[in-house]
């Protein structure tokens, strides 16, 4: 069985980011960035948790990794609030369950959750420009902050 290091869910963090703006970008594929946008998220809280913590959270909830990271510690008290507004952000339109769902029903999810209110257009499209330019500053911050001697 492969054991997860801080290193490889940053890694993992990295690439999730990559193929979340790809899929957005260059491809349209707003229900797939959605998800692997919220995925990159937390694997790079997952990574800032593996550094303070060894045992593993099976739990989803992209907070409390936060919390149990340290995170807002690790980005300083400058940008703390960027981070907790990023944060906000993702946390209110993600859900491993994404994994799951076709577009159509994310949107539906996302409607239901009373996020697509005074949204004109593609609301799945917007929702995904949101949840991407938030995990940017998230994955971001934590990879410029990441130690130089991690396993």
């Amino acid at each position: 069985m492969v054991k997860h290091t801080a290193e490889s869910y940053r890694e993992a963090a990295l690439a999730h980011l990559k193929l979340a703006l790809s899929l957005h970008h260059d491809l349209a594929a707003y229900g797939a960035a959605h998800y692997w946008a919220g995925l990159a998220v937390e694997c790079m809280l997952r990574a800032w948790r593996r550094l303070a913590h060894a045992e593993f959270d099976s739990r989803h909830d992209l907070v409390a990794l936060a919390r149990a990271a340290r995170f807002h510690q690790v980005v300083g008290p400058d940008l703390a609030p960027l981070v907790s507004t990023a944060l906000g952000e993702v946390a209110v339109r993600w859900s491993n369950d994404h994994r799951y769902r076709p577009a159509r029903l994310i949107e539906r999810w996302l409607r239901d959750q009373g996020l697509d209110r005074h949204v004109a257009g593609d609301k799945l499209k917007y929702s995904s420009t949101c949840i991407i330019d938030a995990a940017q500053t998230i994955v971001q911050m934590g990879a410029r902050r990441w130690p130089s001697t991690t396993n």
